[in-house]
């Protein structure tokens, strides 16, 4: 199979030039390839193909500007990648939501609590919600239980202290 005259072309171009001008051209290639993408990848070989560029113009041999540009992007991805939604997106945070004030709160259970079952309702400040327990323990209806948290849809709930549970039925809060 021949190549192609403008595959000639190009590769009569590409051995014309100087290496670190290849490694520049590349290296500028790969930057506008991550601002029209942005997606935090490019960027990091475009920075091997500039250690590659500063290894060419000290004249080290090819396989050493290949492997420059390997190492080289390998690190920056990888330390790039690690501190990424510190760097440029800041540091994750939890979006509170109203179900977060339920957290703490004491309930009552109004369908009985089966881990085997999968089922379990709780009423907890007028609202009902589906509960498991923190332990996987069942609970029966009218058990008094505490919201330890909220995964997904499900409160997880663990047994309330007798002395949270004379509160709530007395009509107070806990």
């Amino acid at each position: 199979m021949c190549p192609s005259p403008a595959a000639l072309q190009l590769a009569s171009l590409f051995s014309s030039l100087e290496p670190w001008i290849f490694w520049l051209l590349l290296a500028i290639l790969l930057l506008v390839v991550e601002a029209l993408t942005v997606m935090l990848i490019s960027l990091w070989f475009a920075v091997g193909a500039l250690g590659a560029m500063v290894a060419a113009m000290l004249g080290a041999s090819t396989a050493v500007q290949v492997l420059v540009f390997v190492l080289l992007s390998a690190l920056t991805f990888a330390i790039g990648w690690h501190f990424r939604d510190r760097i440029f997106i800041g540091p994750r945070r939890r979006t509170p939501t109203n179900a977060d004030r339920i957290i703490g709160q004491t309930a009552e259970v109004i369908v009985a609590l089966d881990p085997i079952e999968g089922t379990g309702l709780i009423r907890v400040r007028g609202q009902t919600w589906s509960a498991e327990t923190t332990d996987a323990t069942p609970l029966p209806e009218g058990s008094q239980v505490r919201v330890t948290a909220i995964r997904g849809v499900k409160a997880i709930v663990e047994a309330a202290p007798a002395s949270a549970a004379q509160t709530v039925e007395h009509g107070g809060h806990a």
